[in-house]
Parts: structure tokens; C-alpha cells; sequence
């Protein structure tokens, strides 16, 4: 009866340590999920910025409307739509229309430091970011780092070579297709034909 006893006893004590070390390895990994690398305290913050970013691109969309439904043609123009904005609270800084051979988009400056672009009468909005430093793109002509090659690109590297926009040395890289180390016109032809417009 006594060697019964004895064997419960170790079995018991093998299964505390057992279990100290399972919660142990369970802690770790939730602290990991909590605070780590794509945490989800991370991804919450991320989930937070997209979030108000969408917000902040329908209030413009709504801007746009209301400004095309003000002029009796149904056009997008700068003067209503600064209008627009400033009703909805927004302080816009600058406002301005991008003409390269033809009118193409809006480009709107706030007093936060945010700049958005809007091209083809309202039909996109787009965040410019302030600075391309370190963002990569794996689109040719991506100079505004979203992912897509559109109308959007095509608006900031006309920007560009009216000099009325800066590129980072990333966005340069990225829109010389001929690689002569600047942006310049046949740059800009080559992402016409590669967006179908000629």
C-alpha cells in the first residue's frame, strides 16, 4: 500500500510542473499576440487609422457631390468645392486644378498636412503621402504607394513636371522607366500607354 502512495505523490508533482511550464509557454504566447510584432494591439491601431482615413475620404466624396450639385453644369469645380469642404469643418490651405496638355484633377492641401487628389470630376479620391521615404511599390509608375497603378499616378507625375510637386528619390525610381535618373515627358507617355490612354 505504501509503494501505491508513493507513486500518486510523483505523479502528481510531474503533473504540476507540467502544467506550471504549459502556462508559462501560454503566457508567452498571449503577451506575443498582445504586444508583438503584428500584435493585436498593432493591428487595432492599423484597423483604427484605415477606418478614419475611409471617414475622412467620404466626407470629401459628399464635398464633391454637393459642389458638382451647386454648379448648373454638374462640374467639379475648385471654388465650390473649397466651399464644400470648409462647411464640413475642413480648413483648406490650397487648392488647385492640374492642367498638362489637359485638365485631369483637384488637388486639395489641409491645414493637418494632409493632401488628397482628385481625379475625373470626383470620380477618386486618393491620399497623397507627405513623404515616400522607405515605402516600396511593386507597380511601375506607383508614386503614390497604394498598390495601383491609376489615374492618381498619372496626376502626380504631371504634377511633377509642372514642378509644382517634389518627388522622394523612391517615387523617382519608381516613374523612370527609361532610367536616365529623372522623371520626364517619355516617362510620362510610356504611363499613358501603359494606362491605355494612347
Amino acid at each position: 500500500m505504501k509503494r501505491i502512495i508513493k507513486n500518486e505523490k510523483g505523479i502528481t508533482l510531474i503533473a504540476l510542473v507540467v502544467t506550471i511550464v504549459v502556462m508559462l509557454i501560454l503566457a508567452t504566447v498571449s503577451i506575443a499576440m498582445l504586444l508583438g510584432r503584428d500584435s493585436l494591439v498593432e493591428n487595432a491601431g492599423i484597423a483604427k487609422e484605415n477606418t478614419e482615413k475611409a471617414e475622412l475620404k467620404e466626407q470629401i466624396q459628399i464635398a464633391i457631390v454637393n459642389a458638382m450639385a451647386k454648379d448648373a453644369q454638374g462640374e467639379l469645380t475648385t471654388s465650390n468645392l473649397k466651399t464644400e469642404l470648409e462647411n464640413q469643418g475642413f480648413t483648406v490651405t490650397s487648392i488647385n486644378e492640374t492642367n498638362y496638355l489637359e485638365q485631369e484633377g483637384i488637388f486639395v492641401d489641409f491645414s493637418d498636412g494632409k493632401q488628397f487628389a482628385i481625379s475625373n470630376e470626383g470620380a477618386k479620391v486618393t491620399e497623397i503621402k507627405a513623404s515616400g521615404d522607405g515605402q516600396e511599390s511593386n507597380v511601375e509608375f506607383d508614386v503614390n504607394f497604394d498598390g495601383v497603378l491609376d489615374e492618381i499616378d498619372l496626376l502626380m507625375v504631371r504634377r511633377y513636371l509642372l514642378k509644382v510637386m517634389e518627388f522622394t528619390p523612391e517615387q523617382i525610381e519608381i516613374a523612370d522607366c527609361n532610367d536616365n535618373g529623372d522623371v520626364d515627358t517619355s516617362d510620362l507617355i510610356e504611363l499613358r500607354r501603359v494606362l491605355g490612354l494612347i
